[in-house]
């Protein structure tokens, strides 16, 4: 056995990967002071195992051994050792020619050894080379200092050496592991007599939990057979189970036959009735065309009927003006009677043609409330005509400047209007009787501009109820009760309900 090479990286003043080969004979290594030659022979006893950073010259710390930089090339962060050596004899107990044994140690702590590239413990190494001359305690290798510390050595640290000369260090390594293993064997007999002890003491009511467990096992074999016989009691019943079901099945296979008899029928009959549905589709389309039809034709009978309206107030203020004039001069009477009876034609006319319209339109009324009622059609109505709102509707929305002011249903909303622009427009409707005379309107100048609206309450310009609150804020609609809604900050005001002090 003799050291063939020595390689080494980032140990000490070796930042480069270094390899020293050595074989057999005598290898010197010289230089001058500071060139690292004691810094080999440290790195042939570190990678053996030795741990002591002092006899490594590293100041107390192992970190001290990695390259630690320079100048011109900086720290490295690890060192890395390793020793071939050769192994033909055997001395070493590897069945390899060739033992490598490397050491790597970083600056984080940890530390690696292999042999062979098997990575390996401290303890391994250690005995591995016991009784070879090798290793960290070794005669063979000798650093600065260590022959003064031989020389100066006490006997029984000669006794090692002399111990690991001859050969028989192993012996005592074994020695002091076995009786260590020993003590361990003592503690552990111990132990082993102390648990058997307690064992002993556990066996008579381990010999009770016995006869129960025996009794258990045939009480668990007699339960075996009874769940046997349970079982194939099971088995049969579940049998003539099988077999009503398999019955019911076969009623239910039939049932379902008739049930698909009956689905084909009733399908037929849905086919039927989505063929009626789709023609009543049809005709309520139909009648939808209608129904706009009549809409514009009674958009445009308003506009008739108002200017009709309008010749009939022109024409009673000229007969008005005509009989004036009589009275005053009395001249002409003739004539001027032959005008009013003209006029009093033209007025005929106008009212007759008023009544057909007004015929035409309650037809138009009738038609719509028919074809809802028997299509159950909801229906958006839009119109000026209050009078055929009320008639026709069962509930009414005012607006007034593209904001909702009151709505309800409508025989409340015509019967007690919260909203003075509710009261107004149900007091502009003429009335039938001639001897009533019409209502005069409480609102006061023209309507406002879409364009400009005004602030708060867009009604309270021409509000004769209003106050500073309806000026400064714009009222939501609120529910009243009954489903009647009205935005106003004093509802009913225009029915004369009194109103707080904080209201006025």
């Amino acid at each position: 056995m003799f050291l063939k090479a020595l390689e080494i990286q980032g140990f000490k003043s070796f930042p480069d990967r270094t390899r020293i080969t050595v074989g057999k004979g005598i290898t010197a290594v010289v230089g001058p002071n500071g060139s690292g030659k004691s810094n080999i022979s440290d790195a042939i006893r570190w990678v053996m195992g030795e741990t002591s950073a002092k006899q490594l010259r590293g100041g107390g710390k192992m970190e001290n051994v990695i390259f630690g930089g320079t100048q011109q090339r900086g720290a490295m962060g690890f060192a890395s050792v390793s020793l071939v050596v050769d192994n033909t004899d055997r001395r070493i107990d590897v069945d390899n020619d060739e033992v490598t044994i490397g050491r790597k140690y970083y600056r984080s702590g940890d530390s690696e050894y292999s042999v062979n590239g098997q990575n390996v413990r401290l303890k391994d190494i250690y005995e591995m080379f016991l009784d070879t001359g090798l290793g960290r305690d070794g005669y063979s290798v000798i650093g600065q200092g260590r022959i003064a510390e031989i020389v100066g050595a006490k006997s029984n640290e000669r006794r090692e050496i002399f111990e690991e000369a001859s050969g028989i260090a192993k012996y005592r390594y074994r020695k002091n592991e076995a009786e260590r293993r020993l003590a361990s064997a003592e503690e552990n007999l111990v132990r082993l007599r102390d648990i058997l002890g307690e064992l002993e003491e556990r066996v008579g009511p381990l010999e009770r939990v016995s006869k129960k467990a025996k009794q258990y096992l045939e009480l668990a074999e007699r339960r075996k057979g009874l769940e046997v016989t349970l079982w194939v009691d099971t088995v049969q019943k579940a049998r003539d189970t099988v077999r009503e079901q398999q019955r019911k099945i076969e009623i239910a296979g039939a049932d379902y036959a008739r049930a698909g008899r009956e689905i084909e029928a009733i399908d037929a009959e849905t086919e039927s009735t989505r063929a009626e549905i789709e023609h009543l589709i049809t005709e309520a389309d139909r009648c939808n065309a209608e129904i706009r039809a009549i809409t514009e034709e009674i958009a445009g009978a308003d506009s008739r009927i108002a200017v009709l309206e309008n010749d009939i107030a022109h024409n009673d203020a000229t007969i008005a003006s005509l009989k004036e004039e009589i009275g005053q001069s009395g001249l002409g009477r003739e004539a001027i009677a032959a005008e009013v009876r003209g006029h009093g034609e033209g007025i005929a006319a106008c009212e007759r043609q008023a009544a057909a319209y007004a015929a035409r339109t309650g037809e138009l009324e009738a038609l719509l409330e028919e074809l809802q009622k028997s299509l159950h059609l909801t229906m958006l109505f839009i119109s000026h005509d209050l009078s055929v709102v009320r008639c026709m509707t069962d509930r009414a929305v005012v607006m007034y400047l593209g904001k909702i002011m009151e709505m309800g249903p409508t025989e409340h909303l015509f019967g007690a209007p919260a909203h003075p622009y509710t009261r107004n427009l149900i007091d502009a409707v003429p009335e039938p009787d001639p001897d009533c005379p019409p209502k005069e309107s409480t609102m006061i100048g023209e309507p406002p501009s879409p364009m400009d609206i005004p602030g708060g309450c867009r009604f309270h310009p021409r509000c004769p109820y209003a106050k500073n609150v309806c000026r400064r804020a714009q009222p939501e609609l609120t529910d009243l009760g009954g489903g009647h809604f009205a935005a106003c900050h004093f509802p009913y005001a225009c029915a004369g309900v009194p109103q707080t002090e904080a209201e006025q």
